[in-house]
């Protein structure tokens, strides 16, 4: 969009603003996970353009648009510093910034138009004169500060996107120049002139003097808290919640960009009165030497430092850590000692003040200095505002340059001890010294922090940390020092339902039951028998067990609590389909099975067939898909979400009435591997007059095993999305139209991940030979040419005919190509594949061996069986089929020399085969797996399916058992418990207190999951990070389970020990302890704010004598702790120190309940260093017992209940 000097400006700048609106509240922040390049240290604004590149009329074309766009020159500068910085993607940027210009998406070009938008408006609202009437003139300002507001949000917004977009490409401090200024610096100066020239407006508008509020939120805030029916000039600016949020958002970046600006004069003017950084000493350094100096001595001669309590905590070769008991008052010394012979790059990339230094070593969490060797010392805290846990290095004080070896040396410790630390960070002053290091050692750009109060501005990058598998499993878990986990569980039978009820499989069910009067069928069932009595679907088998154990046997799936003789109907089929192939998504890499559509073949033949519907408006479609078994085929259909919640029988009936179309399927299908189970313990519309149990297993499922040449893509092919239904046709069933089982797969069903196969090679001295990779479009290209490749030998020995080998590469499993090398050169192809007739065992087929001479035939046959039955380990067998033709004698024959090497490699003669149709006489040699290679394993079957019916002559019912009772254990008050009891949904021992208020909240806990299981392995891995796990009764088939995990900090706080005992002290700063009085036992309760945003963690002491009477009546104690909340008072005269407590409990009674509890006030430090601190007269030291928890605001108003309390009685050591 141009500017048109037909319009007003006016318009312009309101079309402008209305047209970048669409965009300007979606565009995100440069993640700063982003790895970054490191600045220059040339000025860019500075340079000069030149088109010296290879691509020069690219570069020509570029400057064209520049031209015609009136691009500033500041751009043109920074985009071609960036082409002359990316040599590799250079032709890349320059169309891509092109296309941005001839697609209207550029993004400078609207920062440009929104700048000279801005100061058009700025300057017709500042040629505005006070009129006499003041009402029409404020409302006539409220106007244009609405358009100044704007298009001021537009264009920060599309100078971010302009910075992050230059950023990616390379890391430097970008500035939006606009007539020779930095424009958003600019902003912060001119958005008050309207209100400086003419102040009457400060009357009508509240705008702070003392903060840059360039988008004019106080006129906001104001507009919601007058009247507007009075202040009707403000109602324009009472904006919707979701363009203020954005406009927050954005006022926190520009208030940061003004932050970093100020920063960094101070550093320049830091630096240039070398000003040291010990604000307590105010020590001069000395005169600036050169970097081959490396060591800038202080001007002061130092005494020694005095001997303090140490400990080696690390030792290598060339380095060494040592912890010492530092006092805190002597920190500005141990300081000026250690910079007395501070590096130089040291000294400058760590200016700190020494204030800084103490603070973050008394109350960083778990803060710790190392004297590193004899050379330095360095501090390092775990980060609190941070989601995982982040060491961060805060200073470097050392005498030699060894920068990297501190990094290398810090992380090999900190892995030694178990750490879980999931990145390092280092907070550095100025980049410069140590940019090459930061790079080499893959640390990139994360933030830049400012701390007012203490004057500290730096800039933090960070390293994510890689472990090897042994380190992984050596990590201990840090909990927060706060931690409360709670884990409960309750296990009963289920009456689990199948997702579809198939009809013909109970029919053959009630067909051998015959007279019985075990069991009551309804009609419909009763009809399908009678066709079933004579027949019998694919796989069934059906008797009478007398002994339970013997089950087992027959069908291993077999479950039930119940010993008596047992009716079993069991079905198992193992199935291959007839043609497919095992295939990696390469966008999500999640394993399918592809099943190819014969286009030449008839519907007698075809392998894949789908049905159509008479309904015009309906496209979908049932895919069949042959299987091995000419009379079985599987059946898929793509479910609509809504429909999931149908009855599944119905919508089987259904689609097997309406879709009657058969034809020749129009894609190549994929179907995602799945494993669904489902059981029950009755029988829909039926009288149960025993006891019933069924259960089915349905799995398609074939992983790779890297012998595939052929990888195609799923591109212009039909995926099969979940939800869907699959389900087996049998059509020799006469009479019955309608699958004899179906199933439906959803989400929780798909197999999403398979192990990941190398493509199969091995190497021998001078001879390899790996699978060949071809695109699926070259099969006919490639095998013609690995025919023609042949000598005469080996062609007339082997299948030549191509395009019977084109239909194998394309239609039998798992075809490929095998390559043969001598001294990297090819002398050799192999095409084979595996017979897909075979179901008990696995049989690869070799078809042809295409050599370059015949000398090399024996070697690639010998190498050719090594690589099968080394990467299969399923395969039993290797056949080869060579062919007779005429010799020079006249006479059909198989070669001799060809024979004879094939029974040289180990092939044994199994049979002549003759086709008197094609007049071909072939024989047939066979190898079998010997002791020479791995034992052999079971083989991938496509199709797995089994299910079984039983029936119990017993008084048995199908009875859920719930056994579930309250928790009311003396040691922890349990919140949580109440929510557990309302997520069950059954009768329960209610806690009538707060039963209510749980049922109208709808149990909503912070921290917490609510989750259902099937089996004890699933219930293990959920809880894998416990102390205990839970035992559960196999008969039960439902587990509920909760796990609440609250992790807390302290705002400021660190670890002391007094008179052998552990505390934790938390500083009095900040309105942050708060107290209130307990009535009638006339106690003290401390409230003390968490960093966590709503948090408090509370502590009373108590009487050992009162210990029982507070156990007895949690309800009551912790319900007056929660009112007295509400009335606390700051508490401004002292520390507070509270001992540190610990409790992990298990409770398994009654059975089948169990709760873990872990409530604890503890810190876990990795490395443990003693701070020497005086204790002062200012300080409230709490005794044991104490009676401590947790109060969360919201909960809290909700509920009118902590999450946890507890009585603490016992030290920690």
């Amino acid at each position: 969009m141009l500017f048109n000097k037909s319009q007003s400006t006016g318009q312009f700048r309101l079309q402008l603003a209305s047209t970048t609106s669409r965009s300007n509240f979606n565009t995100k922040v440069l993640s700063p996970k982003f790895t970054q390049s490191f600045r220059p240290k040339e000025n860019i604004e500075l340079i000069e353009i030149k088109n010296n590149f290879p691509q020069r009329e690219l570069f020509f074309e570029v400057q064209r648009l520049w031209d015609e766009n009136q691009i500033p020159e500041i751009h043109q500068k920074y985009y071609y510093f960036i082409l002359t910085s990316n040599i590799a993607s250079q032709e890349y940027l320059m169309r891509s910034e092109i296309e941005s210009y001839k697609l209207n998406g550029s993004i400078i070009k609207t920062l440009h138009q929104l700048t000279i938008s801005r100061e058009i408006c700025l300057k017709e609202a500042l040629a505005i004169e006070q009129s006499e009437n003041i009402i029409e003139f404020v409302c006539l300002i409220s106007n244009y500060i609405y358009d100044l507001r704007k298009i001021t949000l537009n264009l920060i917004e599309y100078q971010r996107k302009w910075v992050n977009k230059l950023y990616i490409q390379y890391a430097y401090n970008y500035q939006w120049i606009y007539q020779g200024e930095n424009y958003v610096m600019k902003i912060k100066d001119d958005h008050k002139l309207l209100f400086q020239k003419h102040p009457v407006l400060m009357k009508f508008f509240h705008i702070s003097e003392s903060v840059d509020d360039i988008f004019y939120l106080g006129v906001i805030n104001q507009a919601y808290e007058r009247d507007l029916e009075y202040f009707d000039y403000l109602t324009k600016h009472k904006l919707d919640q979701k363009y203020l949020k954005r406009i927050k958002e954005l006022q926190t970046y520009v208030t940061v960009q003004f932050t970093c600006k100020q920063s960094e004069n101070k550093i320049k003017t830091f630096l240039q009165t070398k000003t040291n950084f010990l604000s307590t000493k105010e020590l001069q350094s000395a005169q600036q030497t050169s970097r081959k100096a490396s060591i800038t001595k202080l001007q002061i001669e130092l005494p020694p430092l005095p001997e303090y309590r140490s400990q080696l905590i690390y030792k290598s070769d060339d380095i060494q850590f040592i912890i010492k008991d530092w006092p805190i008052k002597d920190i500005p010394q141990i300081l000026s000692f250690w910079l007395s012979t501070n590096f130089e790059d040291f000294h400058k990339s760590f200016l700190q003040p020494s204030t800084y230094i103490q603070e973050t070593l008394s109350y960083g969490q778990e803060a710790i200095m190392l004297q590193i060797s004899d050379l330095g010392i360095m501090l390092a805290s775990v980060e609190q505002d941070c989601n995982i846990r982040k060491w961060v290095i805060h200073l470097i004080v050392c005498k030699e340059q060894i920068f990297d070896k501190i990094i290398h040396h810090f992380i090999k410790m900190l892995i030694s001890n178990g750490d879980s630390f999931e990145q390092l960070g280092i907070n550095l002053t100025l980049l410069e010294c140590f940019e090459y290091n930061l790079k080499i050692l893959n640390f990139y750009f994360c933030k830049i922090i400012t701390i007012e109060n203490l004057k500290v501005n730096y800039t933090q990058y960070v390293l994510d940390i890689k472990r090897t598998e042994q380190e992984q499993q050596s990590m201990s878990i840090i909990y927060d020092p706060i931690c409360f986990i709670y884990a409960r569980i309750i296990s009963r039978i289920k009456k689990l339902i199948l997702n579809s009820d198939e009809e013909t499989m109970e029919a053959q069910f009630c067909a051998n039951l015959g007279k019985s009067n075990l069991i009551a069928f309804d009609e419909k069932t009763q009809e399908i028998a009678k066709n079933l009595i004579k027949q019998k679907i694919y796989g069934s088998s059906f008797q009478q067990i007398q002994n339970i154990k013997d089950v087992t046997k027959v069908c291993p799936r077999f479950k039930s609590p119940i010993k008596t003789p047992v009716y079993l109907q069991y079905f198992n089929m193992n199935l291959q389909f007839m043609v497919f192939s095992s295939e990696i998504h390469k966008q999500t890499q999640q394993p399918y099975i592809r099943f190819p559509s014969r286009s030449k073949a008839s519907l007698d033949e075809a392998s894949l067939l789908q049905l159509s519907s008479n309904e015009g408006n309906s496209l979908r479609k049932v895919y069949l898909i042959s299987t091995t078994d000419p009379f079985v085929k599987i059946y898929v259909f793509e479910l609509k979400n809504d429909e999931v919640s149908l009855d599944i029988p119905t919508v089987v009936n259904d689609i097997f009435e309406k879709y009657d179309q058969k034809s020749l399927s129009q894609y190549n299908i994929w179907l995602p591997f799945f494993r669904s189970i489902g059981n029950r313990q009755n029988l829909t519309n039926c009288k149960l007059l025993s006891y019933f149990t069924s259960e089915a297993f349905f799995e398609i499922n074939f992983p790779r095993i890297g012998m595939n040449s052929v990888n195609y893509s799923f591109e212009g092919e039909k995926l099969i999305n979940f939800p869907f239904i699959v389900g087996i046709v049998q059509s020799d069933l006469d009479q019955i139209n309608k699958p004899i089982f179906s199933m439906l797969v959803q989400q929780e069903d798909i197999i999403k991940k398979c192990e990941p196969m190398q493509i199969a090679k091995k190497m021998e001295r001078d001879y390899e030979i790996l699978v060949m990779q071809i695109n699926p479009k070259d099969v006919e290209l490639r095998v013609k040419e690995i025919v023609r490749f042949s000598c005469p030998i080996t062609q007339d020995s082997f299948e030549k005919d191509p395009q019977k080998l084109i239909d194998i590469m394309y239609y039998q499993q798992e075809a490929c190509v095998l390559q043969f090398f001598v001294e990297n050169l090819v002398q050799g192809y192999c095409i084979m594949y595996v017979d897909q007739n075979k179901i008990h065992e696995r049989v690869w087929i070799v078809e042809i061996v295409s050599c370059k001479s015949e000398c090399f035939f024996d070697i690639f046959l010998t190498q050719i069986v090594d690589l099968v039955f080394g990467q299969d380990l399923s395969a039993s067998e290797i056949l080869i089929a060579q062919y007779h033709y005429p010799q020079n004698n006249g006479q059909i024959m198989a070669n001799k020399y060809i024979s004879e090497a094939i029974k040289k490699v180990g092939f044994k003669w199994r049979i002549v085969e003759n086709d008197y149709k094609t007049q071909i006489r072939r024989t047939i040699f066979t190898i079998k797996r010997s002791n020479c290679y791995q034992p052999k394993t079971e083989h991938n079957i496509s199709i797995k399916f089994n299910s079984y019916y039983s029936l119990q002559q017993s008084e048995a019912r199908n009875e859920e058992s719930n056994t579930l009772s309250y928790l009311k254990t003396k040691t922890v008050f349990q919140f949580a418990e109440d929510c557990f009891h309302y997520n069950l949904h059954k009768p329960y021992e209610q806690n009538q207190f707060i039963i209510e208020k749980v049922k109208n909240n709808l149990a909503s806990l912070p921290m917490t999951q609510f989750a259902e299981f099937k089996s004890e392995e699933e219930v293990h891995k959920y809880f894998e990070k416990l102390t205990s796990q839970p035992s559960i009764d196999p008969r039960h088939t439902q587990v509920m389970a909760q796990y609440t995990n609250v992790q807390l900090k302290w705002l400021r706080s660190r670890e002391i020990i007094i008179e052998g005992s552990k505390y934790i002290e938390v500083p009095n700063e900040q309105n942050f302890i708060y107290v209130s009085t307990f009535p009638k036992m006339n106690r003290r309760i401390y409230y003390v704010k968490l960093f966590n945003p709503g948090y408090y963690f509370f502590a009373m002491e108590v009487a050992y004598n009162q210990i029982d009477a507070i156990r007895n009546d949690y309800v009551r104690f912790t319900d007056r702790i929660n009112q007295e909340f509400y009335n606390k008072q700051p508490q401004t005269s002292s520390d507070l120190y509270i001992p540190q407590f610990q409790t992990c409990l298990t409770i398994s009674e009654p059975n089948p309940n169990w709760s873990f509890v872990n409530f604890s006030l503890i810190y876990n430090h990795t490395i443990t260093q003693n701070i020497i601190k005086d204790l002062g007269n200012r300080t409230i030291r709490m005794q044991m017992p104490i009676l401590a928890g947790i109060i969360q605001e919201d909960i809290s108003l909700r509920y009118e209940k902590p999450i946890v309390a507890f009585v603490a009685s016992e030290y920690i050591d």
